[in-house]
């Protein structure tokens, strides 16, 4: 199976309309946290359910670090973070990095293979899924290529991957440590294959994640 033959399609993804809503009640538990009380008063306080959009949070980024993390969070953990069973234990130790990351961030331009590890090292209660969206929004690069997102869900696509382009990662393993080795080649292939077929890397990621794990080879 080729990615070629879904080329039409994948230039045809929406990916800045690509949207989640998450509820109030999911992050009212931390309502008063130093840290998320400004974001939640202003976002969530008089709103039950919020949506956001790439394309809001992309136009967040430029405004409001500190708000746009936490945008990202509600968009990419819409029930909770990272899982809602496991948000008492995380999104406490998430709130502590809060203020390094919205310094950080904003400067930003590039991000090496060692950095992105030593911020993984150093930044408890981030795993790669939260800090490659929080790459990708702040448009972040790594050896010249955009970041992408990396979650479990395209680690498991990549690690079973039936597309021919895609095949250096068979089997590449589906742990998080198989995503931190391979992502820099992740984001290698998709540059190219984006530049070669005339699509953004955006649109190829979404693609992956939306149909990666649903396509079977005739």
């Amino acid at each position: 199976m080729e990615l070629a033959a879904y080329t039409n399609l994948i230039k045809q993804i929406p990916y800045r309309e690509h949207s989640f809503e998450t509820k109030r009640k999911v992050w009212e538990p931390y309502r008063n946290r130093q840290q998320f009380i400004q974001f939640y008063n202003d976002t969530l306080l008089n709103n039950e359910v919020v949506t956001f959009s790439r394309g809001e949070l992309f136009s967040i980024v430029k405004e409001d670090p500190c708000k746009a993390i936490f945008a990202t969070i509600l968009w990419g953990y819409p029930n909770g973070y990272t899982l809602g069973f496991n948000m008492a234990t995380l999104f406490p130790k998430f709130l502590k990095q809060v203020k390094f990351l919205s310094k950080q961030l904003p400067i930003q331009k590039s991000i090496t293979e060692d950095e992105l590890k030593n911020m993984l090292k150093s930044c408890n209660g981030i795993g790669l899924s939260t800090l490659t969206k929080l790459l990708y929004f702040f448009n972040i690069k790594m050896d010249g290529n955009r970041c992408l997102i990396m979650d479990a869900r395209i680690i498991r696509i990549l690690n079973n991957t039936e597309f021919k382009e895609l095949r250096s990662f068979f089997g590449m393993g589906t742990n998080e440590q198989s995503g931190i080795r391979h992502y820099a080649d992740y984001l290698r292939v998709c540059s190219q294959l984006s530049k070669k077929y005339g699509y953004k890397p955006d649109q190829l990621e979404l693609f992956l994640f939306l149909f990666g794990n649903n396509l079977k080879n005739q």
